[in-house]
């Protein structure tokens, strides 16, 4: 038996510059959150 343990699925093709790009629109969002914040509030 060996150490390394099994992948249980494939990386399908494009996922990790699918990932990236989906990081990189949360963060800007998470940056730009407060500003609207403290445009829009009641």
């Amino acid at each position: 038996m060996s150490n390394t343990p099994a992948s249980l699925t494939t990386q399908l093709e494009g996922y990790s510059e699918w990932l990236a790009d989906l990081k990189g629109r949360i963060n800007n969002i998470q940056a730009t959150a407060p500003s609207w914040r403290k445009n829009h509030s009641d």
